[in-house]
């Protein structure tokens, strides 16, 4: 078998992976997206083992890296908006339950002032009738009185 230089090795994606030091599928990965030599064989995909190898999978390039940052701080931006959402949310919220009591308060006292009025009128249709009742005893009364202060002879005369 031939010597072949590092720099010429062709290896097996697990074994390239095993001998690089990372995951199968972060080398899957970089093999999609063709930052790392590689080529489909009989026996699945071939990747070129070489010294650069390893620092291709490591570094980034700086446009993608500039992206990432940009990506992160937006990322940031975004998380931190979502915090002051969440604070916004919870306020509502409390305000919300405290506009609810509120209207809880409000319902039973306007309960009670229509108990308290339908008591009064009821209260009141009933004065009025004991009234109508009094007021015709003392009608009668008083045409008693007026008759017992009138002679007892006008009063048999009439009769």
């Amino acid at each position: 078998m031939p010597v072949v230089p590092i720099d010429e090795r062709w290896l097996p994606l697990p074994e390239a992976a095993a001998e690089l030091g990372v995951s199968r599928e972060l080398l899957r990965s970089k093999v999609r997206r063709g930052t790392i030599p590689a080529r489909k064989s009989n026996k699945g995909w071939l990747v070129k083992v070489d010294a650069q190898a390893l620092e291709r999978l490591t570094t980034r390039p700086a446009a993608r890296s500039a992206n990432h940052t940009a990506a992160q701080e937006t990322g940031e931006a975004y998380a931190e908006l979502i915090q002051e959402l969440r604070g916004r949310a919870e306020r509502a919220e409390a305000q919300a339950e405290r506009e609810r009591q509120r209207a809880d308060r409000v319902e039973s006292e306007r309960d009670r002032a229509r108990l308290e009025a339908r008591q009064r009128s009821q209260d009141a249709a009933e004065s009025k009738g004991r009234a109508d009742v009094l007021s015709g005893r003392v009608e009668a009364l008083e045409r008693a009185l007026a008759d017992a202060r009138r002679p007892w002879w006008r009063r048999w005369r009439r009769r």
